[in-house]
């Protein structure tokens, strides 16, 4: 494998890997935060370096979930397994395929352009 074509992987892999967040995320976001009969909010979290992704807030409780979103069959890194051993009962990992609407829009639109 050329160093290009490990480029180009690497990139693609981070562009799948970001969708899948933004989409999980504005599911959330439209099933909590625009339902006015729904206990929860979500906040978005934009630090990079953090072990999640956003935060869901009861509102009645006050209790924190914090969620990370992960695509594939993607690895923890040892940073978000410290965080899950620290919050065990706050802490929740979300699963999602590597296909995502978002993905293959942005694609068609970059072959539509080219």
């Amino acid at each position: 494998m050329g160093i290009r074509k490990k480029r180009k992987t690497i990139k693609e892999n981070r562009e799948v890997g970001a969708d899948g967040e933004n989409t999980q995320y504005y599911k959330e976001f439209a099933m909590h935060n625009l339902n006015p009969f729904s206990d929860n909010h979500v906040e978005r979290h934009e630090k990079s370096n953090d072990p999640y992704d956003y935060v869901r807030v009861n509102e009645r409780t006050g209790r924190r979930r914090y969620v990370e979103v992960k695509t594939g069959n993607a690895k923890q890194s040892p940073q978000e397994k410290n965080f899950q051993s620290e919050h065990p009962k706050s802490y929740e990992l979300n699963r999602t395929g590597t296909h995502s609407q978002m993905n293959d829009l942005r694609k068609l639109k970059k072959k539509l352009l080219d």
